[in-house]
């Protein structure tokens, strides 16, 4: 008796804990019969009216559990008395479902039910003497904290049931979602266990309808795995929304149900035929097969992957090594130069030194030589002066005259050479206009950043203007990012390197240059830019690349791309260009 009592009282203080921590809910506990009766037209509709429900955008936690406390797990783990049985009957399941869809457009949980997704479907089970949150502390935590009450539900299934993803559920099962919102505000799609439903129907062609508890209240959705991208199926709903939009999505937010879907769990126990049970061992045999399959493919991916990282690192070390040496050389032949200067600056000084020294004397005598004549030729050497002063004159002239043709013979040379650059100019413009290039790649990788220098521009655009012109082409395969992957191939630049968890080769090019180049619209392009262009579907899959040649006044921009591997000159614009989506460059910024 005193073990019974205390059962009792540790079941009041876990509802007591459930009551502090849900949210207010449109009514109590004592009158839940009467709202039943009340609602039974609403509750009792058939479940066919609520195909089509589209979901509301609301606040995060409230399509979530919201957090549990340590004390509350603590208390679940150690209220013996607060579960009665651990699964249930496969004849249980549509008396369990029958007894959810009554609460089906609740705007909360009857209490003591706590007001969230795992709260409303614990609450559907206890009725049936069940507590899906009933495990033991250690279970409760995960990478030493407290898990929260959808994961709950996953490792209590998989305790006293099973979890799955390959066969279809039914009725009366869970239904688990990941990435409904985004819990930790990273803004990435890393969001595990964040809420879970009860399936209620399942139909011939795979769509699962499910109840759960959203933002905006108690109500009926559907998902079907097969169909994950689809909303509809023709004029039939398959995928109901289950997460709200946002500014801040990107194209791999997920929004539909069958997008977000995890796994089913089950703790009913279905009778199994003999057949049904071969069928199981068979399917696990082939899964167990498969998974073998899978670990052999992985481990000689990982061998050829660390062949290849051994490859190149020895590589890397030669290169480096090679580098190291020319720096030496030419720190040598530096140093070689500098003393050779130092020791002719060394010998001119000498040289100046014993020069000033001989000018120093010759003027010495002939200072004596005209101080002892000076008084027997005054007038000679005032007729002198003035001869001197006349020669002086008649120097600065010259020298003004000098002067002046020089700058002139200055301004001629300068002419000239603008003349030149105008004819350089003009024959590179004939040839470009001709096609009848020749360039050979002499600019690199600037050192450590995989970006090119500006002189590239125009040898990217020569180069593959020859290549258009070649009866044999260079590179394979023939498509427009096969001829880009050889073009930068010249300048020592692998356009798809660090980039391989994309799948296409277009995709690869368009992250390489978003990580060591930059992507714009606003900006105008320049010669040797890349055009990228989309499938305009949903995740906008980049199918086709183009090399900017040229760019008009009015924003018309020519590409050379391939088609039907040959080479065209196409024109876009980027306001009526359909399937447009960024320019991109590896250049330097101005």
């Amino acid at each position: 008796m005193r073990s019974y009592i205390k059962g009792i009282v540790s079941f009041l203080v876990l509802l007591s804990i459930y009551s502090c921590q849900t949210t207010e809910v449109v009514m109590n506990n004592d009158d839940s019969e009467n709202k039943n009766q009340t609602n039974s037209k609403s509750s009792n509709a058939k479940f066919t009216s609520a195909i089509g429900f589209q979901f509301e955008t609301t606040p995060k936690e409230s399509i979530n559990e919201l957090p549990i406390s340590k004390d509350f797990m603590v208390t679940l783990a150690t209220n013996s008395n607060s579960i009665l049985i651990e699964t249930l009957e496969g004849t249980q399941r549509e008396d369990l479902v029958e007894y959810a869809k009554k609460f089906n457009k609740y705007k909360s949980v009857p209490k003591p039910g706590r007001n969230d997704c795992s709260g409303f479907v614990r609450f559907v089970f206890q009725h049936f003497g069940v507590d899906i949150f009933k495990l033991e502390i250690d279970e409760l935590k995960r990478a030493g904290e407290w898990i929260n009450g959808t994961e709950v539900v996953y490792k209590y299934a998989q305790k006293h049931g099973e979890v799955f993803k390959n066969k279809l559920p039914k009725k009366g099962d869970f239904i688990f979602f990941d990435n409904t919102h985004d819990r930790n505000n990273d803004g990435k799609i890393n969001d595990y266990y964040t809420h879970i439903a009860i399936v209620v129907d399942v139909e011939d062609n795979g769509t699962v309808h499910y109840i759960h508890k959203s933002g905006s209240g108690i109500n009926l959705q559907m998902l079907n795995t097969t169909l994950a991208n689809q909303k509809m199926d023709g004029k039939r709903q398959v995928n109901s929304y289950l997460r709200g939009k946002a500014k801040s999505d990107t194209s791999a937010t997920p929004h539909l149900a069958a997008e977000m879907f995890r796994g089913y769990g089950s703790i009913f126990k279905d009778k199994k035929s003999q057949s049904d049970i071969e069928k199981e061992k068979r399917e696990r045999d082939a899964q167990i097969k498969a998974l073998q399959e899978k670990a052999a493919k992985e481990k000689k991916e990982r061998e050829e992957k660390a062949k290849k990282d051994a490859e190149a690192k020895k590589k890397a070390e030669l290169d480096a090594e090679a580098k190291r040496k020319a720096e030496l050389d030419a720190k040598a032949k530096r140093k070689a130069e500098l003393d050779a200067e130092a020791k002719k600056k060394t010998e001119l000084d000498a040289e100046a030194k014993r020069k000033a020294e001989l000018d120093a004397e010759a003027k010495k005598k002939a200072e004596l030589d005209a101080e002892a004549k000076r008084k027997a030729e005054l007038d000679a050497e005032a007729k002198k002066k003035a001869e001197l002063d006349a020669e002086a004159k008649r120097k600065a002239e010259l020298d003004a005259e000098a002067k002046r043709k020089a700058e002139l013979e200055k301004q001629n040379n300068q002419k000239d050479n603008t003349q030149n650059e105008s004819d350089l100019k003009s024959t590179i413009i004939k040839e470009f206009e001709s096609k009848k290039l020749s360039a050979k790649a002499t600019s690199k990788k600037i050192k450590e950043k995989n970006r090119l220098e500006k002189q590239a521009r125009e040898e990217l655009v020569y180069i593959s203007l020859k290549w258009s012109k070649a009866k044999t082409k260079p590179y394979t395969p023939k498509t427009s990012a096969g001829m880009l992957i050889q073009l930068f191939k010249q300048y020592e630049l692998n356009i798809t390197d660090g980039t391989e968890k994309t799948d296409t080769i277009e995709e690869k090019i368009y992250w390489f240059t978003n990580k060591n180049g930059f992507l714009f619209l606003s900006r105008e392009p320049q010669v040797g830019d890349f055009v990228f262009f989309d499938d305009g579907g949903v995740k906008k899959t980049i199918i086709d690349i183009g090399l900017v040649l040229n760019i008009t006044d009015n924003g018309d921009v020519t590409y050379l791309h391939l088609v039907n591997g040959k080479e065209k000159f196409s024109v876009m614009n980027r306001k009526s260009t359909k399937n447009f989506k960024k320019f991109g460059s590896l250049f330097e910024k101005k």
